[in-house]
């Protein structure tokens, strides 16, 4: 659809494979409309997308540790303070960028079905590139990358804010996308964020989608006329689910 210029980090391939699973009457939408919905990080599920938070009891891990009985001088407390402020106003600042979130992990995994599809769902396939060539995306600056699972700590969450989550996640395997307007986050775009849930791009879905895999948990005969569905009407790819599900 465009030749975008996108950001990549941790030098990843543009080719590199990437696939995300939904439900098959989104992706119903996506084919009949030619509209992509990706929604603002403000609006994931996960608390910990949101905001920071911070344990009033315990304290928390996100702060500078220092050695027991250290007495810090004042160069080390501007220091501590300046990263601290850092750090909460670029994670401030991803909450208010439209993110889309794929897996890197190229077999099928079980609990993915589960968490982000209903009995009948699918999981498409794409690359880094065609990701970005299929949205009609000229008002955005895209910015890539693999999410790190170190968890929420200093100082680790200044240099890759955008891109951390804690570690039990870690086998989502996710590569996600940032949007964030060429305009810069106005006062009008954040009451925006906040009155709703994301913004819907064109996509041309032929070059979005390379292959579809039907979820284990759709019944066979389903399978086949979904399956039968995609090849002839949208003529794309499918396969069954490898997953055997008893």
């Amino acid at each position: 659809m465009q030749n975008q210029t996108y950001y990549i980090f941790h030098h990843f391939n543009p080719n590199t494979p990437i696939f995300q699973y939904m439900d098959f009457d989104y992706f119903l939408s996506i084919v009949e409309s030619n509209q992509y919905f990706v929604t603002f990080k403000k609006h994931f599920l996960d608390n910990k997308e949101k905001k920071l938070l911070h344990n009033k009891r315990f304290g928390t891990h996100i702060f500078p540790i220092h050695l027991s009985g250290k007495e810090l001088n004042e160069d080390e407390k501007k220091h501590d303070s300046e990263m601290i402020n850092k750090m909460f106003e670029l994670f401030e600042e991803s909450t208010l960028l439209l993110a889309s979130c794929w897996t890197l992990t190229k077999e099928e995994n079980y609990l993915m079905w589960k968490s982000y599809t209903t009995k009948i769902g699918i999981r498409i396939e794409t690359t880094i590139d065609n990701f970005v060539c299929a949205l009609e995306t000229t008002d955005y600056d895209i910015v890539c990358g693999n999410i790190c699972y170190e968890g929420f700590h200093y100082p680790s969450i200044v240099e890759n804010s955008w891109f951390v989550k804690d570690s039990h996640y870690a086998s989502e395997n996710e590569f996600r996308f940032y949007f964030r307007p060429k305009d810069g986050i106005t006062n009008m775009y954040k009451e925006n964020v906040d009155k709703k849930k994301g913004k819907t791009f064109n996509v041309d879905y032929k070059k979005l989608i390379n292959k579809v895999v039907l979820s284990p948990f759709i019944q066979e005969k389903a399978a086949e006329t979904i399956g039968n569905i995609i090849k002839e009407t949208y003529k794309l790819s499918y396969e069954l689910s490898k997953i055997t599900v008893n």
